[in-house]
């Protein structure tokens, strides 16, 4: 199933809402990620990191478009990550949601998934891989590729 655009982004809507499959990542057991490689927005932590207890288990990935929040925010894209780091993203399926943290960039375009998150993350909505989920993010300022 594609993903599906519910409410694009415009100058009169702050929300973004897209409909689609998930996937999780991270941790000492992700055999997906190799063991040295860090996040796009944490460069000095490692994807097989994620499951210590001084992180949040409530991350995800998106393909975020850092060009785009670039120009929208008019700040460089240092600046653009960091303000990209304090976002909430909303994962929803099913009555329940988690709000989500970004850490990284992804899920690969070829595996037709919308977003990764932590495997915990799943696990509090009551899903698996490939489930179809609804993401919110509340700004629209975070355009997605």
């Amino acid at each position: 199933m594609p993903p599906t655009t519910t409410t694009a982004p415009s100058p009169s809507s702050s929300v973004y809402t897209v409909t689609g499959k998930i996937s999780s990542f991270g941790g000492s057991h992700d055999s997906g990620v190799a063991p040295k490689e860090t996040l796009a927005l944490y460069t000095n932590i490692r994807a097989r990191w994620l499951d210590q207890p001084i992180f949040n288990p409530h991350y995800c990935a998106m393909r975020w478009n850092y060009a785009a929040i670039t120009r929208a925010l008019g700040v460089s894209r240092g600046d653009a990550l960091a303000w990209l780091r304090k976002q909430e993203v909303m994962v929803s399926v099913d009555g329940r949601t988690v709000a989500c943290i970004p850490v990284d960039y992804g899920p690969s375009r070829s595996t037709g998934r919308i977003i990764d998150v932590g495997p915990k993350v799943l696990g509090v909505l009551g899903i698996e891989t490939d489930d179809v989920v609804t993401v919110t993010l509340s700004d629209a300022c975070i355009l997605l590729e």
